[in-house]
């Protein structure tokens, strides 16, 4: 699994003095919690030391991402992607399909006509369908 936001999260965890603690934690670990805490729910459920660790340092870890939002000139955290994985579309390569209420011709029928996709077909289990989805 990438992440896209690796660097702005390791500069932020060397800025709140983060990354000094990890080796005591889970790398990952901090890092996932790090992400939470500035770009998904923007909180951090649970306890232990870990979730300790980056709760004490919300804000310096919210002042290094405003720093370096504002030194790329990028009012989110979205303008710090490259331009290919702004506009990237947010769409599965899989999709299952239950024969028992629709056909899987259909399917591919409308999801090649509404969203402009080449679809193959993966029949796995013959009561479900799996559909490539291939842009």
């Amino acid at each position: 699994m990438r992440n896209r936001y690796a660097a702005v999260l390791q500069e932020c965890m060397e800025a709140a003095g983060i990354d000094k603690a990890q080796h005591e934690y889970k790398p990952w670990l901090i890092k996932v919690l790090v992400y939470k805490l500035l770009l998904g729910n923007k909180k951090i459920t649970g306890g232990g030391a870990g979730p300790r660790l980056v709760k004490g340092s919300k804000e310096k870890l919210a002042d290094a991402l405003v720093k370096i939002l504002e030194r790329q000139c990028v009012a989110s955290a979205v303008g710090l992607l490259p331009e290919s994985e702004r506009d990237s579309l947010s769409l599965p390569k899989y999709a299952r399909v239950n024969t028992f209420k629709t056909s899987v011709a259909k399917v591919c029928l409308f999801l090649s006509l509404s969203l402009c996709l080449s679809v193959s077909l993966c029949v796995c289990v013959p009561v479900c369908a799996c559909v490539c989805l291939c842009m």
